[in-house]
């Protein structure tokens, strides 16, 4: 029993799932100090749900307080995978472009645009280029 508990591991489980294995295994090994099960008890786990443990505001100091913590944060890790897939799923496909620039027509004629001779004419008088007065260009 002493060797299961030294060799135990969460991989894929959830924390209450690898907490009930290892009640039972530090039972039958008759280990009662909470500092020889936290040692065990934290080898076993995710390395993540260790360091989430471990940067948390306190840090237990009992077994009990452990599995609370290891619960805790193995739920909040999983309701928040949980919430990215539901996200992925509901993201938009790539959104058309607000400002589509229209393409010219190479056969169409511009029957408003001003000759050369006419554009530099307005542009020595300081005409405007689309209405033809004075006081502003466009």
């Amino acid at each position: 029993a002493l060797n299961k508990l030294r060799t135990m591991k969460q991989a894929g489980k959830t924390a209450d799932e690898f907490i009930s294995e290892f009640k039972i295994h530090a039972a039958h090994s008759g280990i009662t100090q909470d500092a020889a099960l936290i040692d065990y008890f934290q080898e076993g786990l995710t390395t993540g749900l260790v360091s989430k443990i471990y940067n948390a505001e306190t840090m237990p100091t009992t077994i009990q307080g452990w599995y609370a913590a290891a619960v805790k944060h193995d739920l909040n890790y999983r309701r928040l995978q949980a919430h990215r897939q539901r996200m992925q799923g509901k993201q938009p496909t790539k959104a058309a472009p607000k400002y589509v620039r229209k393409e010219r027509d190479p056969d169409a004629m511009d029957v408003d645009r001003l000759s050369e001779e006419d554009r530099k004419k307005y542009m020595s008088e300081g005409k405007c280029f689309r209405c033809g007065q004075k006081g502003h260009r466009a």
